[in-house]
């Protein structure tokens, strides 16, 4: 999954299953480094500069619920290649290599068996208990951080890649390419609870370890917010979990669309404080009974044509929609203007109510 920062927006989803038909590219055996290239394949299509409308890969094929096949053009939403940051399924020196070749930033924690050989063995790579008092000891004044600079060989772009080691915290290592300006020790201040059972402390920090967690809790959030949802049923069925984890992620973007309009950013009259807006669950909830409210007959949605409410109605009532109710209503209201008028004469001889043979 790729996430926005600041929103719970995906931009990319990529279903972990064995049912895909595209082959790992060449050097990239892991599952997770492969993914990283068929996510950025994706995402420099939402790139503005590289954007050209007789390019087919520029527009995506979606099946409407009528059955046609609908060509939709991909929106530019990146003014420039992203910074992306990940865990250390996803890292490795290849992807780095990959990333920086493409003008891309990355930063990820990597695994203690693809850190680079030429730098291993002047790292803290081994592992180690949380109440080992050796890796307390021995502290450096500043973290150990390894630099290389490769620079434009055609089409390629130049890059940098960094590599940050610190010992206190274990064995932790940071990768990354063309993310980080400087690295130095200092110490971050943490707190937890309230009034006389609040908790301070310090913890080791740098530049490379705070980029990572200032970025990649936005996918621990959203990880929270899908176990929250709790959209899941039993079945044998194959497809159901990745269409259940989809309509989640589709739940949790609304959600951030409704606190993106009480921002009043939009529009001011939306604005509302943060203390009157609906909680996560009382905006499931209040998404549930929407659901369970709404009439397809209304034809508010695409598909609604297709449902059976529509489908085996009267062809009179199949124009204006709504209930038998609402279709009254309206109705009644074509004739409360006033007196015959012409108007409501025509209006009357479109319901089906009124005889007339046809001249």
């Amino acid at each position: 999954m790729l996430y926005d920062v600041s929103r719970r927006y995906p931009r990319h989803y990529i279903h972990r299953h064995k049912l895909t038909d595209k082959k790992r590219p060449p050097g990239f055996n892991q599952e997770g480094p492969a993914e990283i290239v068929q996510m950025v394949s994706e995402i420099d299509k939402l790139i503005q500069g590289n954007r050209s409308p007789d390019n087919d890969d520029m527009y995506s094929l979606l099946s409407h619920p009528s059955g046609k096949t609908v060509r939709y053009p991909k929106k530019a939403i990146f003014t420039m290649a992203p910074h992306i940051v990940a865990d250390n399924y996803f890292s490795g020196e290849h992807v780095m290599d990959f990333m920086g070749k493409k003008g891309y930033g990355m930063t990820a924690t990597c695994r203690r068996d693809r850190i680079p050989k030429a730098i291993k063995p002047y790292i803290h790579h081994e592992k180690v208990t949380n109440y080992d008092l050796k890796a307390k000891v021995m502290r450096f004044q500043n973290p150990i951080m390894a630099v290389k600079q490769v620079p434009a060989i055609g089409d390629e772009k130049a890059y940098t890649k960094t590599f940050v080691s610190f010992q206190s915290t274990g064995p932790t290592n940071i990768a990354g390419v063309n993310n980080l300006p400087s690295c130095q020790l200092y110490v971050s201040k943490k707190e937890r609870g309230r009034k006389e059972d609040k908790l301070v402390w310090g913890i080791e920090q740098n530049e490379g370890r705070e980029t990572y967690l200032g970025h990649y809790f936005g996918i621990d959030i959203a990880d929270h917010m899908i176990q929250n949802a709790n959209i899941r049923f039993i079945s044998w069925r194959f497809w159901h979990m990745p269409y259940l984890h989809a309509l989640s992620m589709g739940v949790i973007a609304a959600f951030d669309m409704y606190n993106e309009c009480c921002d009043g950013g939009l529009d001011k009259a939306w604005e509302i404080p943060v203390q009157k807006r609906m909680s996560f669950a009382v905006f499931r909830q209040t998404l549930g009974r929407q659901m369970l409210e709404y009439d397809p007959a209304k034809l508010r949605y695409m598909g609604d044509e297709m449902s059976r409410s529509v489908t085996q109605a009267h062809k009179k009532r199949k124009v204006t929609g709504g209930t038998r109710q609402q279709r009254k209503r309206e109705e009644e209201s074509y004739y409360n203007e006033g007196g015959m008028t012409l108007g409501n004469f025509i209006k009357a001889m479109e319901m089906p109510r009124l005889a007339h043979d046809g001249n």
